[in-house]
């Protein structure tokens, strides 16, 4: 799945959304290289890819629904790269190498 936001970036890799008080927030590497994860809100975004072939459910928090990337799926990890924690992430990115890269 892949955004474009109103900030510029293009192309942003989602790697979880989730829905909060009827809003939907996606975690997103907004650009190649960049070192976690940022959060943007639906109206501050465009979808552009909207395929979710490895996202999975989960919970999260008071999230009234959420669905994760499932090379992140693990609460910690994603924790962790939303921290910007460079090993979270480069454990993220060999998940994905692993099952061939982002769709």
């Amino acid at each position: 799945m892949k955004i474009d936001t109103i900030y510029g970036e293009n192309n942003a890799r989602v790697v979880a959304h989730y829905k909060l008080n009827g809003v939907t927030n996606y975690l997103v590497i907004p650009y190649e290289g960049y070192g976690g994860l940022n959060v943007i809100l639906e109206h501050e975004c465009s979808i552009v890819d909207n395929d979710a072939e490895w996202f999975v459910p989960t919970t999260h928090g008071a999230a009234e629904e959420a669905f994760v990337d499932i090379a992140a799926f693990d609460n910690d990890l994603l924790i962790s790269m939303i921290e910007h924690d460079s090993e979270a992430m480069e454990k993220f990115f060999d998940r994905l190498k692993e099952r061939g890269g982002f769709p």
